[in-house]
């Protein structure tokens, strides 16, 4: 039974825009680490491709051979940076790309916990015990529309109607990243971890929630398989590319792990195409988990306060909060993927450490961007 796998369709669209990479510390061993890619192009035709290609080559490349940092939180930063610096590049060498971008998400499970790295809308579920949560942040429209319902100042029903609810509002660009989240999170023995495009939006969580608790008990491949039959049967004349990963967690060996050592990471690579599964052979075990380092990764930013990087620990929600995931688009209709221009979101600044944490307004309205980026199709 196979205990991690990424599978894609291409939809209605012409090209296939999304990547995904998986790499292995041991591909026998499902209690060994792993690291999923996956990213969503845009850009229209080949720029969608090329960005969500090499952003994804750039950062498996710089998190495995070139990043230093000692805390795996700081790699999945420092790869991240250099993927965005890579789609740069490749705009100033390029003009007629202009306009192409790409989400991100890079998830490391190490021993039995997810650290991720994510920026765009493409979405981390988490399923435990039967129950589905979203818990990665969603860096469009609809994300922030979601903080003004759980404020009481808008309905469900109003930020689902949203004309703008997929503008992305951060997206790997080449420009300076406006919102990026790093998080982790404990894993049980059970808990099933699905990494997904918007693509998948096309399910409704009923449906998604069915698949997960009927299809687990097969293996990850199982899943992926099913989940992507399940939109392709939809037939929505405009379905978008979709990708899946899904990792099925089935806990680690008693007693403690070994200690991590991170020049494990800059071994060679056994392969290095996109799309298809690198191996890192003698990867080490993640040992930070009940020692000195396994505390929770600290806070960005004092409470009440904004930065570039959101970066919490994550605790699993109550069971009476399910996940509310974007709408799917009407069928015939073809779904608005643009990206909201740098001058659109301000970062703030991190306030002085020793300044008392002051609570941040409720935004009064949705920004509008300066101009509209080319679609997403």
């Amino acid at each position: 039974m196979t205990f991690v796998h990424g599978q894609q369709i291409i939809g209605r669209r012409e090209t296939q825009e999304d990547s995904l990479d998986i790499i292995f510390q041991n591909e026998k061993d499902p209690r060994s680490d792993v690291l999923m890619l996956l990213a969503d192009g845009m850009g229209g035709h080949a720029g969608g491709e090329v960005a969500s290609g090499l952003a994804l080559r750039a950062f498996a490349h710089h998190f495995t051979q070139v990043a230093r940092a000692p805390r795996p939180a700081d790699r999945l930063q420092d790869a991240l940076e250099a993927a965005n610096e890579a789609i740069r590049a490749a705009l100033s060498r390029d003009p007629s790309l202009r306009g192409m971008g790409c989400t991100l998400i890079a998830a490391i499970k190490l021993a039995d916990r997810l650290v991720w790295v994510s920026v765009g809308d493409s979405a981390i579920y988490l399923l435990r015990r039967g129950v589905l949560r979203r818990v990665n942040a969603d860096h469009s429209i609809f994300g922030e529309l979601m903080g003004l319902v759980e404020a009481g100042r808008m309905t469900r029903a109003e930020a689902a109607g949203h004309p703008r609810r997929n503008v992305l509002r951060s997206a790997l660009t080449g420009n300076p990243l406006t919102l990026v989240d790093v998080n982790s999170l404990a894993l049980e023995p059970g808990d099933a971890v699905v990494i997904a495009t918007d693509g998948l939006d096309a399910l409704p969580e009923a449906e998604l929630v069915e698949i997960l608790n009927d299809r687990m008990r097969g293996g990850a491949r199982a899943v992926t398989e099913a989940l992507l039959a399940a939109v392709e049967r939809k037939g929505h004349p405009s379905q978008d590319n979709t990708s899946v990963i899904v990792y099925r967690h089935p806990g680690t060996r008693a007693g403690r792990p070994g200690a991590l050592n991170l020049s494990a990471w800059r071994l060679p690579l056994a392969a290095a195409g996109v799309g298809s599964a690198l191996v890192l052979a003698g990867l080490a075990i993640y040992a930070a988990l009940g020692g000195p380092a396994a505390q929770p990764e600290p806070a960005a930013e004092a409470a009440g306060t904004t930065s570039r990087t959101e970066m919490r620990d994550i605790p699993v929600p109550a069971e009476d909060q399910p996940v509310t995931p974007k709408p799917a688009d009407p069928p015939g209709s073809v779904k608005p993927k643009t990206v909201a221009p740098p001058a659109s979101v301000t970062p703030r600044a991190r306030p002085p450490a020793a300044a008392a944490p002051q609570p941040a307004p409720a935004p009064a309205r949705v920004p509008e961007p300066e101009k509209a980026a080319p679609d997403r199709t």
